[in-house]
């Protein structure tokens, strides 16, 4: 299937969205940054480190020269083993937030995707690359502050595997481009009225 790419959006207000914090974090660009940057998945007290996928990268030696690297590397539904779950819960039929925080702010998220988890395959099974488009809404910050864009994706209850392709292109010293992939899990749930939309028929004194 053809990669689609990720609607973004500007969100004036997450509130809204249950599940997840959105504290900022103060900006930490190094002058020369020689290594792809990390990519934390937050979402609620829970967190996991993004899996390092496919990348391009450079930055500049200081003498008129550059160094630049590519990297290439298994599809996500191939990783599971170098993969720690993010553990997620809801409470409502309210969507699940999560945010992702880099420890260099990107310019732009170009891409994000999501499969089910019984998607995974061995390292030598050939891959269905069907999935889905996640978006990917951004929070700006508001006048002169330390604050830094931040970006966040709901994420459906149950188990998915994302892959996340992050761009940066604004400094002169250092870019690139860098795909990073996590997978959640969340506990079976009981239905209620507020999470299936309807009475139970317990509920109902039937």
């Amino acid at each position: 299937m053809k990669k689609l790419m990720c609607a973004m959006l500007a969100v004036l207000c997450l509130a809204a969205l249950a599940g997840c914090g959105s504290k900022t974090v103060e900006s930490n660009v190094p002058e020369i940054l020689k290594t792809v940057p990390t990519l934390t998945v937050h979402c609620g007290e829970n967190s996991t480190e993004g899996l390092q996928g496919t990348h391009e990268w450079w930055y500049d030696n200081g003498d008129g020269t550059q160094t630049s690297f590519i990297a290439d590397s298994l599809h996500p539904l191939q990783c599971k083993e170098y993969m720690s779950p993010l553990n997620i819960s809801a409470q409502s039929s309210q969507p699940i937030t999560a945010r992702l925080e880099f420890s260099v702010v990107p310019d732009s998220i170009i891409a994000a995707r999501r499969w089910s988890v019984d998607s995974f395959h061995g390292p030598g099974e050939p891959v269905d690359d069907g999935h889905y488009e996640v978006l990917v809404y951004i929070l700006e910050p508001e006048g002169d502050t330390e604050d830094v864009r931040q970006f966040f994706i709901e994420l459906p209850y149950g188990g998915y595997v994302y892959e996340v392709t992050a761009l940066w292109e604004s400094n002169e010293l250092f870019g690139g481009e860098v795909s990073y992939s996590f997978y959640t899990e969340a506990p079976m749930l009981r239905c209620t009225e507020d999470l299936c939309g309807y009475p139970l028929v317990e509920d109902m004194g039937e």
